[in-house]
């Protein structure tokens, strides 16, 4: 493509997008702002709602300057191949022969899916130094995006994590209003029942939240499984063992909400493929890496410790727990667990000062979450689907009790799938809820 193309190319992206009739927003949890002095870069998986929510900045900022202001290009347009990294300079060349006027003028510039520019991070920090402009940047790169948020953009950007739906955010999609304090309590109570039975089963997805059947939900779902594996992986990571990297992922989907050792793994799995430790621990890098799984640490006081111990497994959504062709088949309980802490993640999202951990200690006992803020030890949550027995009961709350001798958190619970009350004697610090109501109280980053 020469330069006269390339720039009328740009050119007509431009104008398209400041034509463009943005869609319906549902205000999301995350609080991105307006103004600052900071580039913002917006981080997340595949179809989290990065870009709609790009959209809905640009409509926020049209209420207060000029449409011409604002440049937003989609580096997934196949017209812009091949790219390199003086594509930033041909955009605001191109900018700049449309509104000669304005070239002191502040700009306003969107860059949708950046990490597919070879060195976007030296373009962007040269655009951001050279240029009157504010920006924003989205990914679906983990890694990429934060290692070199670090390092070449270092002091100059400000990164946020976009998911799918939380649980509150799906609640307003339907309609609903999550911080009116009377909604448990009003006529709607089932249909938040019915909300909370449907996001365990088709997860926070919000172009799944749209669809209108359970099998155009499952077809979405498992689109984007494929999506993420033939793409995001074999292509992005030029995976060479497509059948491995296939049977770690049922592998761990199956692992979900418990703990992993990817030692054990590389000792079974040595017999059937011919693979090195290092391979697996590159496929793990590779799949946190596109959002896919989480590796959630053990709390200990030491970092040694906290690296050393197993990690457990978590899905970034409970919808394609079982989807695609995995053949994973995880319990209602790991499910219930995976969907707490997908809503831990958000509240972390929310407030970066939080951290979350599970607890076991040497004699077995083990909480399921561990919320801190900073120094301070703010929650315990122990997990369970259903107390049907005073043994199961006692269980669960030994373990929550012998970690708090240990840690006085401010916050005990027992979240359930349905349940708010318990027929057995329960220490009077334990709140338990159900897991649809936990979700609503913790409002923006709060527990």
């Amino acid at each position: 493509m020469n330069m006269s193309t390339n720039n009328d190319l740009l050119m007509r992206l431009i104008l398209a997008s400041q034509e463009r009739t943005l869609p319906a927003y549902i205000p999301r949890d995350l609080p991105i702002p307006l103004n600052s002095q900071k580039i913002i870069s917006i981080m997340g998986p595949r179809r989290a709602g990065k870009t709609t929510c790009l959209y809905h900045v640009m409509e926020e900022l049209k209420k207060k300057v000029d449409a011409e202001q604002m440049i937003y290009l989609s580096l997934e347009n196949p017209a812009l191949n091949p790219m390199n990294p003086q594509l930033l300079g041909d955009l605001m060349e191109s900018y700049h022969r449309l509104y000669p006027d304005r070239l002191t003028q502040k700009k306003f510039i969107f860059l949708d899916e950046i990490q597919l520019l070879p060195d976007w991070e030296v373009a962007v920090r040269y655009l951001y130094d050279q240029e009157n402009c504010q920006i924003w940047l989205s990914g679906s790169s983990s890694h990429l995006l934060s290692r070199d948020i670090a390092t070449q953009l270092r002091g100059r950007s400000i990164p946020y994590l976009l998911l799918p739906f939380s649980f509150r955010e799906l609640v307003r999609y339907h309609g609903l209003n999550p911080d009116d304090p009377h909604l448990p309590y009003t006529s709607q109570r089932f249909h938040l029942q019915k909300i909370a039975q449907d996001y365990l089963r088709f997860g926070g997805y919000p172009e799944v939240a749209q669809a209108s059947t359970e099998d155009e939900k499952n077809r979405i779902l498992k689109e984007y499984l494929d999506t993420m594996f033939f793409r995001d992986l074999l292509e992005r990571f030029n995976i060479r063992n497509q059948t491995l990297m296939k049977d770690l992922m049922a592998y761990l989907f199956n692992c979900t909400g418990s703990r992993f050792s990817a030692e054990a793994y590389f000792r079974h799995i040595k017999q059937v493929y011919p693979v090195s430790k290092q391979t697996i621990f590159h496929y793990l890098s590779h799949l946190e890496d596109i959002f896919l799984f989480y590796y959630l640490r053990k709390y200990a006081s030491s970092l040694k410790e906290q690296t050393k111990s197993q990690k457990k497994i978590f899905s970034i959504d409970p919808g394609i727990l079982d989807k695609g062709v995995f053949e994973s088949y995880p319990s209602m309980s790991h499910r219930l667990e995976n969907a707490v802490w997908v809503q831990l993640w958000h509240f972390k999202a929310c407030n970066p000062m939080n951290e979350v951990y599970y607890h076991r200690d040497p004699t077995g006992y083990e909480v399921d979450f561990v919320v801190t803020d900073g120094a301070r030890m703010k929650s315990l949550l122990q997990v369970c689907v259903k107390v049907e027995s005073e043994n199961t009961m006692q269980r669960e709350i030994r373990a929550l009790m012998k970690a708090q001798e240990q840690y006085k958190a401010e916050h005990l619970y027992l979240i359930t799938m349905e349940q708010d009350k318990i027929a057995f004697p329960l220490p009077e610090e334990v709140k338990v809820l159900p897991f649809w109501q936990w979700a609503l109280m913790n409002g923006s980053g709060s527990l």
